[in-house]
Protein backbone atom coordinates (compact mmCIF):
# COMPACT_ATOMS: atom_id res chain seq x y z
CA UNK A 1 0.00 0.00 0.00
CA UNK A 2 2.97 2.32 0.28
CA UNK A 3 3.18 2.51 -3.52
CA UNK A 4 -0.57 3.15 -3.70
CA UNK A 5 -0.18 6.05 -1.27
CA UNK A 6 2.66 7.46 -3.39
CA UNK A 7 0.53 7.28 -6.53
CA UNK A 8 -2.50 8.77 -4.81
CA UNK A 9 -0.48 11.69 -3.46
CA UNK A 10 1.71 12.36 -6.47
CA UNK A 11 -0.44 11.68 -9.53
CA UNK A 12 -3.86 12.41 -10.94
CA UNK A 13 -4.41 8.78 -11.89
CA UNK A 14 -7.96 7.54 -11.36
CA UNK A 15 -8.37 5.27 -8.35
CA UNK A 16 -8.96 2.28 -10.62
CA UNK A 17 -5.60 2.88 -12.33
CA UNK A 18 -3.81 3.21 -8.99
CA UNK A 19 -5.36 -0.09 -7.93
CA UNK A 20 -4.25 -1.81 -11.12
CA UNK A 21 -0.73 -0.39 -10.75
CA UNK A 22 -0.39 -2.03 -7.35
CA UNK A 23 -1.89 -5.38 -8.33
CA UNK A 24 -5.66 -5.05 -7.81
CA UNK A 25 -7.55 -5.54 -11.09
CA UNK A 26 -10.91 -4.65 -9.50
CA UNK A 27 -11.40 -1.17 -8.00
CA UNK A 28 -13.62 -2.49 -5.20
CA UNK A 29 -10.98 -5.00 -4.12
CA UNK A 30 -8.36 -2.27 -4.05
CA UNK A 31 -10.60 0.10 -2.07
CA UNK A 32 -11.43 -2.61 0.46
CA UNK A 33 -7.79 -3.62 0.95
CA UNK A 34 -6.66 0.01 1.17
CA UNK A 35 -9.35 0.85 3.72
CA UNK A 36 -8.47 -2.16 5.84
CA UNK A 37 -4.78 -1.29 5.95
CA UNK A 38 -4.89 2.52 6.04
CA UNK A 39 -8.16 3.15 7.83
CA UNK A 40 -9.99 5.17 5.18
CA UNK A 41 -10.90 4.96 1.51
CA UNK A 42 -8.34 5.82 -1.17
CA UNK A 43 -10.35 8.91 -2.16
CA UNK A 44 -10.55 10.15 1.42
CA UNK A 45 -6.83 9.56 1.94
CA UNK A 46 -5.91 11.36 -1.31
CA UNK A 47 -7.59 14.69 -0.48
CA UNK A 48 -5.31 15.86 2.37
CA UNK A 49 -2.18 14.16 1.01
CA UNK A 50 -1.97 15.65 -2.48
CA UNK A 51 1.45 17.04 -3.34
Amino acid sequence: MERARELLAGTDLPLSEVGRAVGYPRPTTFATAFSREVGCSPAAWRKPHRL
